[in-house]
């Protein structure tokens, strides 16, 4: 046998080439004191600022039309940069096409098979933080909790906090707005429910709270309540027993006792 004739298939463009200036999934971190490990790690969530750099995005490798055996050319599949990457609308890119910015603080959303980047002002904790999930630092947006705050555990984060369920012994942080808590807030040793601006819970029982105003809506029972402002206990029963309450300018109740 011998060759009478050969085609050359074609050698298709190569996307750009993707550099990216994030983790490209969150991560637990062990911390380390005085020789111990704390179990309870703290969630990196890939949290980014207004107009930071996220993905620098490279040329498209250029390659070749082939032909076939009878000479007629075959042409290759071509690229482009929009082809690299997929924006969503938290996002924008430059006007050359090869730098993608946060419009807006917030965490990372990657999907790395459909090369999909966007920014998200909310954290969801579908479920407890606990030891699966770990603290809750550093987020620059709302963080929402559909379920618990364990004992020894910590949301601490600049924007709102919603907790659909209960806290126990745990340090819930807003440092730039507001908590709301709709279980009871518990602190028989430690911990604290603290924000600059509004705090709202269910019942408080032995709970610290500080916030400027603070909405209880059933009771306050032997808690240290303290507000720059304003304490309401208005619902039902709308009782404070014990412990300490102090505000600035007001403290509305139903019943004191």
């Amino acid at each position: 046998y011998f060759k009478i004739a050969k085609g050359t298939p074609p050698t298709d463009d190569k996307p750009a080439s993707i550099q990216k200036y994030f983790n490209d999934s969150s991560q637990n971190h062990f911390s380390e004191m005085a020789g111990t490990v704390d179990t309870r790690t703290t969630k990196e969530i890939n949290v980014v600022s207004r107009n930071e750099l996220l993905v620098e995005i490279g040329d498209p490798i250029e390659g070749k039309n082939g032909f076939s055996i009878l000479g007629k050319t075959v042409l290759k599949k071509t690229a482009n940069i929009s082809q690299s990457i997929q924006i969503g609308k938290n996002v924008y890119m430059n006007d050359q096409g090869t730098e993608v910015f946060a419009k807006s603080g917030g965490h990372i959303v990657w999907d790395a098979d459909k090369h999909f980047l966007d920014v998200e002002p909310i954290y969801i904790v579908e479920g407890n933080v606990d030891f699966s999930e770990g603290n809750v630092t550093g987020f620059v947006g709302k963080v929402i909790v559909t379920g618990d705050v364990k004992p020894k555990f910590s949301v601490i984060v600049e924007g709102d906090i919603e907790i659909q369920g209960s806290v126990e012994d745990a340090i819930v942080e807003s440092t730039r707005g507001s908590v709301t808590i709709l279980g009871t807030v518990v602190h028989q040793t430690e911990g604290y429910v603290k924000a600059t601006d509004t705090v709202n819970v269910s019942i408080a029982m032995n709970a610290n709270i500080q916030a400027t105003y603070i909405n209880i809506d059933k009771e306050a029972v032997n808690s240290t309540i303290k507000a720059t402002k304003e304490v309401s206990v208005l619902g039902t029963p709308g009782v404070i027993v014990g412990g300490g309450v102090s505000a600035k300018k007001c403290i509305r109740a139903k019943v004191i006792g």
